[in-house]
C-alpha cells in the first residue's frame, strides 16, 4: 500500500521528498500526516497510479511548488 510505505519512509527519514517534507523543522513527524479522499476509482494500482498522475498535475503540487515528482510512463 502506497500510504504505508510513505509512512515507513517518514518514520525511517528516507531521502525522499515525502520524508524529506515531514522530517523537516515545520513538522513533527508521522503525526502530521492525514489522508483526504478526493475521488473513488478502480482497485488495479495502474489506474490508480494514473489517476494520481492527473490529480498531482491539475492539483499543481509538482515540485518545485509541491512535493511530488513528474513521473514518465504511466
Amino acid at each position: 500500500d502506497r500510504f504505508a510505505q510513505h509512512l515507513q519512509d517518514i518514520s525511517n527519514s528516507a531521502s525522499i521528498p515525502v520524508a524529506v517534507h515531514f522530517n523537516g523543522p515545520s513538522h513533527h513527524c508521522r503525526r502530521d500526516v492525514s489522508i483526504t479522499g478526493l475521488v473513488s476509482c478502480s482497485s488495479d494500482d495502474r489506474s490508480r497510479l494514473s489517476l494520481e498522475c492527473r490529480l498531482i498535475d491539475r492539483l499543481g503540487v509538482v515540485s518545485p511548488t509541491g512535493i511530488n515528482v513528474r513521473l514518465q510512463n504511466v
